[in-house]
Formats: C-alpha cells, structure tokens, sequence
C-alpha cells in the first residue's frame, strides 16, 4: 500500500518512454491550454536535479497517472515504467487514477490488458482529446464513466452489428456504471454481481429484481463465482476472505481464512457441488476442502512465471492454472502437473467444460479450446486490432463460442474459427457473458447493470 496525499499539486503525471516524448509533448501541451496541471519531465526537472527522487516526488503529488503505452514503452523501458504505476493502479486507493493511453498497435503487456484504454494512434481524435481531458480534469470535474473504448477500437469482423437486443433488463437499484463483475449461473436465469462494497447481489434475469443480498465480508468484494451445480455462490474480498454462500438462501455457509500477504484476487471458483473451492490471487493459488474450511493445497509460480487465473473441475480432482504462456492441468490428489497446454498469448481466465472433455484459456489476443485428454488444441480464435479478450465462453454443445472483445460480443462457430455475428451491448464496458440453457439465446450484461439478451437461433441455422 502506498501513502496517499490529500492534495494534490499536478492533476496528471505523464509517464512515457522518451522515445515518444514528440507526441506526449503535444499531449502535454494540449492539456496545459485547457488548465490541466500536468507534470511533464522536461517542464519540471532542472540541470542538477536528483531525477529518481523528483519523479517519485511527482508522482507522490499527482491525482492522475496517464500511461502512454507503445513499442518503445513496452522494450527496455517498461520495467522502469511500470514501477511507478502501482499506487495508481491499486483499487483501494480511491483519490488516485490510472488512465493507459495507447499510442501504437503494440500488443499491451501484461495485467494492463485489463484496463480500458484511450485510443491515441495517429494523434488521436477529437472525441480521444475530450475523454483525455475530463479525465484528467481538476477534482470533482473528473467523469468516472467517461473512459469508453473509442470507435477505433471496435473490430471489423464479418457480420452485422447488432445494438438493439431482443430483450433488455436492468438491475433496478445498481447505480450506474460501477459493476465489478456479472457472473451468469449456468441457465442464464440468476446472476450475482459485485462493486466495490461489502454487498454482492444476486439477482432474477429475467425480472431484474434483487433476490438476495450476501453481507458478511467486512472489506470489499472483488469477485464471484457459482457451484457447477448453481446452488452455491464463492465470493471473495479485500478482507482476505473467501466466503461460501447458499444461493437459495442467501445463508453463509463457510468462510475460507489462509491468506497473509496478499489480498486481490484474480480468480475464484466452486467445484459442481462445492465441496472444494479454487482463488488465485498475486501470491499463488489455494485449494481449499469447504467441509473442514482447510487449505488442501497451496500452489505458486513455475519456472519464474506468475499465476493469472484458475478454474477447478467439476469433480474437483483437477485444478487449470492459467500462467502467462501456458496453461497447466494439476492433478490435486497426486499433487503433480498432468498436462501443459502452450499458450499463443498472455493468459487471463480459464475454464473446464462441465463434462471435463475440454479446456478454454482467454488470453491477451485470443481464445484457445483445447482437448483435455490429448491436450491437443482444437481452436484459435483471434482477437482483431490487438484488442485485450475479458471472456470467452463455449455453448454446451462445444459448437460455438460468445466472446467479449474490446466494446463488442463475438458470435464463433468453433469449427470453421468464423465469427458469425458482433453484438453491441448499450454502455461498452461487458463485464458478464452467459448462454442460455438450450444454446438459444446470449446474455450480455455491462457495468451499468444493464443486461441484453440475443436470440441466435436463425444466425446459428443459417451459418
């Protein structure tokens, strides 16, 4: 945890390789004609100046931090660069902001794929320029929901896009634009959703009425997650908890207390029927028996790679670790690695299907299916215009993939990797996708807590 500074003296920092210091330059100037205070190297360091010690002095007095992300950025600079993001980036640090604003095609590096970003290349636009300066604008002048992916970043893909779902819900009382996640059960008919409370709500799809709110953790919620079975709900939270829920009842049903050093977690999940637990957070990952509450198995880094994700089968015998180029399938019961599974891309969710034949890993720049058996890969669906993936999800019947890339849902037919339909939810920002039961129909919900459900039936037939 970083201090944090009540005032500040620079409403952004910028942070760049000096390789692109021309168009951060223009950048600067831009913002100082619109009242800005920016802290830019150039206008504040003088001949004599300590550098390290007045960089970190102005990055301590910056509000926002504007990352300028590029292939120069991403070389030899980008551990040094990355070093001072982190007070920015961390969640609870509420009077601090992080903005990427991308200058290139260069693939973005690593956990930065998760934020939405600012779309500069070619000097950006007018639109670009505006959502740039109220977010970087003076105190309550500052719009949170305003940092959308800009047209240019939409992915020209075959097919029509459709903006207008068959049906629309809202999730009434959710605020706006604030969702951490939405996480669909396996029919589509519930969802739970979190924010950045101590609340996490689950709620009717079709109705959007809140049908149980699970209280309990005493910091905030991160994420959740549901059994195989949809009777139970994981949650898990700043407060280095993981807590067990019974959906039907709202009733918590076990807390999972093991974690010292860490408290974000990347992923979290139930086996069918919740007798084990998976969460994954910067430290390793733990596998937990809910009955006894006990740590069963603690798993860290291989060879010098991180961990990003995890998933457990739905017996609970296996746990798929997603690590930056590969994913591993883990024996628990004989506590060793049974299958690699080698990655095209960084790796950030993973996925047993519910019969365990098959293994889905959503990366930086596509989406892998793979056989479990054979550990053979089936299917590389790739994203368009180096656009970070945030889901993927297969049909139950393996035929078709839903995923959600930069502002748009994807429609895949897995056999010939085409992309049959884009879908356009009303605010951008997806944070939960789901199939319905018969593979009918899919559900998009944002982070306004507005849910959008398609009817593919003809798109599937005529295909």
């Amino acid at each position: 945890m970083f201090p944090m500074t009540d005032e500040f003296d620079y409403d952004v920092f910028l942070s760049y390789s000096s390789k692109d210091k021309k168009v951060v330059r223009d950048v600067a100037d831009r913002l100082l004609k619109d009242g800005v205070k920016v802290w830019f190297d150039e206008w504040v360091l003088k001949p004599g100046d300590h550098v390290p010690s007045k960089v970190e002095e102005g990055l301590e007095h910056s509000r926002v931090l504007v990352f300028c992300m590029s292939a120069n950025a991403f070389g030899s600079d980008w551990a040094h660069l990355e070093s001072g993001t982190f007070r920015f980036r961390d969640p609870l640090n509420k009077k601090r902001r992080f903005i990427p604003l991308r200058l290139d095609e260069a693939p973005i590096k690593g956990s930065l794929a998760q934020f939405l970003y600012i779309d500069w290349q070619k000097g950006g636009n007018a639109r670009a320029y505006e959502m740039l300066r109220s977010s970087c604008g003076t105190g309550e002048n500052v719009k949170n929901a305003d940092l959308l992916p800009s047209s240019a970043q939409t992915p020209n893909v075959e097919g029509r896009r459709e903006k207008r779902g068959d049906q629309q819900i809202h999730f009434a009382g959710n605020g706006k634009g604030d969702l951490e996640g939405c996480q669909f059960n396996g029919a589509g008919e519930q969802a739970v959703t979190v924010k950045a409370e101590l609340v996490a709500r689950i709620w009717d799809v079709q109705t959007g009425r809140c049908l149980r709110a699970l209280e309990g953790h005493v910091n905030q919620i991160f994420c959740a997650a549901w059994s195989g079975d949809q009777h139970y709900v994981i949650t898990g939270a700043y407060d280095r908890t993981e807590r067990v829920w019974d959906a039907q009842t709202g009733r918590c049903i076990a807390v999972l207390n093991g974690r010292l050093d860490d408290y974000r977690h990347l992923s979290i999940g139930l086996n069918r029927d919740a007798s084990r637990a998976i969460a994954t957070t910067y430290t390793g990952t733990r596998i937990w028996d809910i009955e006894s509450k006990r740590c069963i198995k603690t798993i860290e880094g291989r060879d010098h790679a991180t961990l990003s994700c995890s998933n457990l089968s739905s017996d609970g015998r296996y746990a798929l670790l997603g690590y930056y180029w590969k994913t591993l399938i883990w024996d628990i019961e004989s506590d060793r690695c049974v299958r690699s599974l080698e990655m095209e891309g960084g790796n950030g969710l993973v996925k047993f299907s519910e019969d365990q034949q098959f293994a889905i890993a959503t990366g930086d720049l596509a989406t892998e299916l793979f056989e479990v058996d054979s550990g053979r890969r089936v299917r590389i669906l790739r994203s368009y215009n180096n656009i970070p993936l945030r889901n993927s999800i297969w049909s139950s019947d393996y035929r078709h993939v839903i995923s959600a890339w930069g502002s748009d849902v994807h429609l895949w037919d897995v056999e010939s990797g085409r992309c049959l339909k884009s879908f356009r939810p009303e605010y951008f920002n997806v944070c939960g996708l789901a199939w319905e039961a018969d593979n009918q129909r899919i559900i998009c919900a944002d982070a306004y807590g507005s849910v959008r459900i398609w009817d593919v039936r003809k798109t599937i037939a005529d295909q």
